[in-house]
């Protein structure tokens, strides 16, 4: 854990750097609302961490990985890759099942990407996350330097796609053949439906075009967030999933 939080914190510090060197950090009080969330999420995924270790059993046999004997760099690679892939398709069914989009509409109420935004999530959302990452995990039985690089890999992922950065366009271009650029993701949020259902994924973009999702970036300049929806607060945001429409 102090690992991945030290190279998360570096990362989040780094990009934040290159934002404001670049200009093109947006001002205002979103970016401290943005924290303040990721700052009470925290609290709840250590919490849920700590409940599925006294729930789930340590020791057990049950598990894809145990049934298999295979290399440990194979093991770790099969692992990731299932991981990974289960995360798309939680971030796909979050778009599909209204009761789901109504948490994850708070990550995407925001209307000015940047590395902060990466962190924008509604507890009850994290919470939800947590216990199905668990599962997951539970089922797949990887060992625990697996779950590590994975982690790792995601929430660098997230900073990195969602942080306001340009590319340069060749670099960009060939990158996202297989990576998750600001670009890609950036077509994610924007206000139009139809792509706010593309580009699911936070660190590859293999899952997209395997399954015909993936939205090729744009050079046009286009509105981010939720159409119609706006929220200034911390309390807001808290609130935002129960409001009636």
């Amino acid at each position: 854990m102090t690992l991945r939080l030290s190279i998360f914190v570096g990362l989040f510090l780094l990009l934040t750097l290159w934002e404001i060197a670049s200009g093109l950090r947006t001002r205002g009080r979103r970016f401290n609302h943005n924290i303040g969330l990721a700052v009470v999420n925290a609290g709840i995924a250590k919490g849920t961490f700590l409940l599925l270790a006294v729930v789930v059993p340590k020791n057990y046999d049950f598990g894809l990985l145990t049934s298999v004997d295979l290399p440990i760099f194979l093991e770790a690679f099969i692992g990731v890759v299932i991981l990974d892939f289960s995360i798309w398709l939680q971030h796909r069914l979050t778009h599909e099942i209204p009761i789901l989009w109504q948490l994850h509409k708070v990550h995407h109420s925001d209307l000015s990407l940047d590395v902060s935004s990466a962190v924008r999530f509604h507890p009850l959302e994290i919470f939800i996350s947590t216990l199905y990452k668990g599962t997951v995990v539970f089922l797949l039985a990887p060992t625990v330097e697996t779950v590590i690089i994975f982690e790792v890999i995601l929430s660098s992922s997230a900073l990195f796609n969602h942080s306001k950065i340009h590319l340069a366009p060749p670099i960009d271009k060939t990158l996202r053949a297989l990576i998750v650029t600001p670009s890609v993701h950036l077509m994610h949020h924007s206000t139009t439906v139809s792509l706010q259902r593309s580009n699911f994924g936070f660190s590859t973009t293999l899952w997209d075009r395997m399954f015909r999702t993936y939205a090729k970036p744009t050079n046009e300049d286009f509105p981010v967030g939720v159409e119609g929806l706006e929220c200034d607060s911390l309390a807001g945001l808290l609130k935002l999933p129960f409001r009636s429409e």
